[in-house]
């Protein structure tokens, strides 16, 4: 079945079977598997902190139970659009194809694209479903208007389930320069240009990191709300997703935190 060039594949019994492109033996590789259950199993660490942070604000937000499962369940179904919108991302003359698997659903396209749109290719599902409804949400409470919390679930929901699509983004601007290329062959993604040496950009943004931390840190004991407690964990996804000393001394550091004020409370 095709739609705008974009042809759903059904069940992946094997994942050689991905398409792809002859490209990949000349080209370097992202720094990623092989194998798509390791690349799972490192996106699984990443979310276990975000899936804690939204099971804490639904209760934050006085989430009744059946609107909560409710919000899980819709989320499952708003998978295949999360793959399709990335897929509509993708350049409109690239052959696009979407799969089912056992751990999820993935998008991909063999064709090149400019590292500019790969990145917004990743980012798109997240903006509409997560980032969107979010803001809808506050606009209405700020209007007088009567809106279910749900929406509002529903969108970190969806932030959190796109936990994958930062990752790629992550390694992508690690590895590449802003005028490089990228191709996806199999379960890999590969890049034309030069390497991007980008190591102060890793301590820059742990370095913001700690700062928003602490800003975070410090709103907790002016309000005492404790949902400023649980954003930390969103700090330490930060941290652990940036590879360098600097970071896993600030991770560490950031657990310690947490546990203090846990002892201290």
């Amino acid at each position: 079945m095709k739609f705008f060039n974009i042809e759903f594949k059904g069940y992946l019994k094997d994942i050689d079977a991905l398409p792809k492109n002859d490209l990949a033996k000349k080209y370097n590789r992202l720094e990623n598997s092989n194998d798509i259950n390791e690349i799972m199993k490192q996106i699984y660490i990443y979310a276990i902190p975000l899936g804690i942070l939204f099971i804490t604000f639904t209760y934050y937000v006085e989430l009744d139970i059946i609107c909560f499962f409710l919000i899980l369940f819709s989320s499952l179904i708003m998978m295949p659009v999360h793959e399709l919108l990335h897929a509509i991302a993708m350049p409109c003359k690239s052959k696009k194809y979407i799969y089912f698997f056992s751990q999820g659903m993935l998008a991909t396209t063999t064709d090149i694209i400019s590292r500019r749109r790969y990145i917004f290719m990743s980012m798109l599902p997240n903006i509409v479903l997560g980032i969107i409804p979010i803001i809808l949400y506050f606009v209405a409470v700020n209007a007088n208007c009567k809106i279910s919390p749900g929406i509002l679930c529903f969108g970190v929901l969806e932030i959190c389930y796109g936990i994958g699509d930062y990752w790629n983004v992550l390694k992508a601007l690690n590895v590449t320069s802003g005028k490089c290329q990228l191709f996806n062959s199999g379960v890999n993604t590969f890049y034309i240009g030069k390497k991007s040496d980008c190591e102060q950009l890793k301590i820059i943004i742990a370095f913001i990191s700690l700062i928003i931390t602490v800003a975070i840190g410090t709103s907790y004991f002016l309000t005492e709300n404790v949902i400023f407690l649980y954003l930390l964990l969103v700090s330490f996804v930060v941290f652990y997703m940036i590879e360098n000393q600097l970071s896993i001394i600030m991770r560490y550091s950031i657990v310690i935190f947490i546990i203090a004020i846990r002892i201290l409370l």
